[in-house]
C-alpha cells in the first residue's frame, strides 16, 4: 500500500524543476554557462534575467532525465559526457524545489539554439508570436557576479516580471507586469566573498535571491516579495479575475 506523497502540500504536489550547470576553467578561473531569459519582458533587461538551463518536470519523472532534457532544449546541445556532480536541492519560498547537477565542459555560446514558446504579443493584439526560452547564453565568472553585487551595494534596483495566464478551455488570456523595488544593504567585502563561495550567485538569476544566503543583504523591498522570487500572487489573482476565474477555485 502506498502512503501519502511526502512532497505534497495538501492535495497538491510541490512544483519541481531540474537543470545542469556547465562549468569550465578559463586560465585558471572557474566560469559557468548561464542563459538570458527570452521573451519581450526580458529583452532589454540584464540584472535578474540570467539563469541556469532548467525546467519543470512531473512527479514520477526522473529529475536527472529532466535536467538533461531541459539543457538540450534550451542550449541546443546535449549535456557533455562525463560524471555529473550533484549540487543538491533548493526549496524556494514559492514552494518550488530546484535540483541541479554540475559538469565540466566547453561550449561556444554562438552555437546555442533554444526551443521556443508562443505568447500573444502585444497583449490584446490577438497575434501570437514565438519567443526563445533563452535568447542568448554566455560564460560568467565569480568575479563578474561579484562586480554586479558590488555595483548594487547600498543602492536600489527595480525588478519587472511579466505574467500571462491562458484558459486553454476558452482561449481567454490576460497579461500584466509586476514591479518590485529592492533596497540593497552594504555587505562588507568579506561578506561578499563568503557569499560568492556558496555558489548561490551562480545558480540564481541576478546573482541573489531573497530566500537564500543573500537574504540578510537586502534591507527591504517595496512591492510584492513574490515577484522577486518568481510569481506575483496579487497580480495572478487579478489576471485570473480578468478571464473569469476566481483564484479560490484553484484551491480545490
Amino acid at each position: 500500500m502506498s502512503g501519502p506523497d511526502p512532497t505534497a502540500r495538501g492535495n497538491k504536489p510541490i512544483r519541481r524543476s531540474a537543470g545542469v550547470v556547465l562549468f569550465r576553467m578559463a586560465e585558471g578561473v572557474p566560469q559557468v554557462l548561464l542563459g538570458h531569459m527570452g521573451g519581450p519582458f526580458w529583452r532589454r533587461k540584464d540584472a535578474g534575467a540570467w539563469t541556469i538551463p532548467k525546467g519543470g518536470y512531473d512527479q514520477g519523472e526522473d529529475a536527472l532525465v529532466a535536467a538533461r532534457r531541459e539543457f538540450a532544449e534550451e542550449i541546443g546541445h546535449p549535456v557533455p559526457e562525463g560524471d555529473l556532480l550533484p549540487l543538491g536541492d533548493v526549496l524556494q519560498a514559492n514552494g518550488k524545489i530546484v535540483t541541479a547537477w554540475a559538469i565540466e565542459g566547453d561550449l561556444d555560446p554562438g552555437t546555442a539554439r533554444s526551443n521556443t514558446f508562443d505568447l500573444e504579443w502585444p497583449p490584446g493584439s490577438g497575434r501570437r508570436q514565438p519567443f526563445p526560452e533563452l535568447d542568448r547564453v554566455a560564460w560568467f565568472s565569480l568575479e563578474e557576479a561579484r562586480a554586479w553585487l558590488v555595483a548594487m551595494r547600498g543602492r536600489t534596483g527595480t525588478l519587472w516580471t511579466g505574467h500571462c495566464v491562458i484558459d486553454t478551455a476558452t482561449g481567454k488570456e490576460s497579461a500584466g507586469v509586476a514591479r518590485t523595488t529592492i533596497r540593497f544593504g552594504s555587505p562588507s567585502d568579506a561578506e561578499l566573498d563568503a557569499y560568492l563561495m556558496t555558489d548561490e550567485p551562480l545558480r540564481v538569476a541576478g546573482a541573489f535571491t531573497l530566500d537564500g544566503f543573500a537574504g540578510p543583504f537586502v534591507d527591504g523591498i517595496d512591492g510584492d516579495h513574490g515577484n522577486v522570487i518568481g510569481l506575483s500572487l496579487p497580480l495572478l489573482r487579478q489576471l485570473l479575475a480578468n478571464i473569469g476565474v476566481a483564484i479560490t477555485d484553484l484551491w480545490r
